[in-house]
């Protein structure tokens, strides 16, 4: 029922924080990227300045919090390129399902979609 810590999801994590440890810079670069692509939205810019203070935590802290680290990167990412090349409405629910609303899950099928606008996003779904 529960992931096991040295499971492949794990080392994959680890594999993250181990990158950015190596190179310090890359959390500059990726995060400077990040920061343009997420301007103009408050809870990106929010969310982007807790991961890039927790991506410069000692090793000690970045190991404990790998898995959070890695979810919190890929979400943003996600949400950024959407941003970039999406339509406002699939982004915003993204952005408002995965990183906003802190009692829903952050994956499909345990999100909370009472407050998001579903039918531009099912409409574009059905014309593509």
């Amino acid at each position: 029922m529960n992931s096991i810590w040295e499971g492949a999801g794990n080392i994959m994590c680890l594999d993250v924080v181990s990158a950015l440890s190596r190179e310090p810079d890359c959390v500059d670069a990726l995060t400077s990227d990040l920061k343009d692509m997420s301007s103009g939205c408050p809870i990106l810019t929010e969310e982007l300045s807790h991961l890039s203070t927790l991506a410069r935590s000692t090793p000690e802290v970045l190991e404990a919090s790998a898995r959070i680290l890695a979810q919190q990167l890929v979400l943003i990412a996600q949400a950024c390129l959407l941003r970039r090349y999406s339509t406002t409405e699939v982004s915003d629910a993204f952005v408002k399902t995965r990183l906003s609303d802190r009692r829903s899950g952050r994956v499909v099928g345990a999100i909370d979609l009472g407050s998001v606008r579903a039918a531009p996003i099912l409409s574009r779904a059905r014309a593509a």
